[in-house]
């Protein structure tokens, strides 16, 4: 998603010259499906402008209970002793800073929001805030208002399916001899018959595909090579491992939307 990678690269550009200037870090919201690249943007980021970063998971919080709070401070006070200022990345932040009120919080959970809002209500220089949701309508009014950017991570089309299958299968295979198109490869798996329009196929049957769910199909191909006697990949092997992911896929749709077994 060219226009995706260049908006996360001018923010990063842009964190690199607040650091150097000393100008307060801005705040931004991640959103879209899971495993479409919300983590790995943050950490590019963080490497691009020089700064530490810390990852942590909204769903941690409400096992804490009422030592959410204390911890989420002694977070806040540990990412501002940083040297190089700190990127500091929730994941799945919907999982405590929902809508205040909303049935089924815990009171543990509200008071750690209640911290983070008091901790994030004026600009930082010496942190920067990412949070990364899958459904951003859910987040608190008062949280959706401290981000100053937000950006949507949808999932990959047609060619960027293609691109990204292509790059994570030829990181487990091999050419056969004589090298041509797959020479760059190193690995110990050999394939025969796997062309052009085989990743077209592939990446025309994945529509709805993340790209973890493409890495994870790429990993699932070389299992099944592995598992063969020739331990070559031929394009009936390809076509049967797809197969079996995309049924997994469309069970996966249907548990989520609830409609399994109906």
């Amino acid at each position: 998603q060219p226009q995706l990678d260049s908006r996360v690269r001018q923010l990063a550009a842009a964190t690199a010259n607040w650091k150097l200037h000393g100008a307060p870090f801005k705040n931004a919201m991640f959103y879209g499906p899971p495993g479409t690249g919300k983590t790995l943007a943050a950490r590019q980021m963080a490497k691009y402008s020089g700064m530490d970063y810390a990852i942590m998971t909204g769903g941690d919080v409400a096992p804490l209970g009422a030592d959410a709070v204390t911890r989420l401070h002694e977070l806040f006070d540990w990412a501002e002793s940083s040297r190089n200022g700190m990127l500091l990345f929730i994941d799945e932040a919907d999982a405590f800073l929902g809508v205040r009120g909303r049935e089924g919080t815990s009171e543990g959970v509200r008071a750690a929001m209640n911290a983070l809002l008091s901790r994030t209500g004026s600009q930082s220089t010496k942190i920067g805030l990412i949070l990364a949701t899958n459904r951003p309508s859910d987040l608190d009014d008062a949280i959706c208002d401290r981000m100053d950017e937000m950006m949507e991570f949808g999932l990959p089309g047609v060619h960027e399916r293609e691109r990204i299958f292509r790059a994570h299968l030829l990181k487990y295979m091999k050419p056969p001899a004589g090298g041509g198109f797959f020479a760059k490869t190193v690995d110990p798996v050999t394939m025969e018959g796997i062309d052009e329009a085989s990743f077209r196929e592939v990446a025309e049957a994945t529509e709805g595909f993340s790209g973890r769910q493409l890495a994870k199909l790429a990993a699932s191909v070389q299992g099944a090579v592995f598992g063969s006697k020739e331990a070559v990949l031929t394009p009936d092997l390809l076509r049967e491992v797809l197969n079996v992911k995309l049924e997994e896929h469309t069970v996966r749709e249907q548990l989520v939307k609830g409609e399994f077994g109906r």
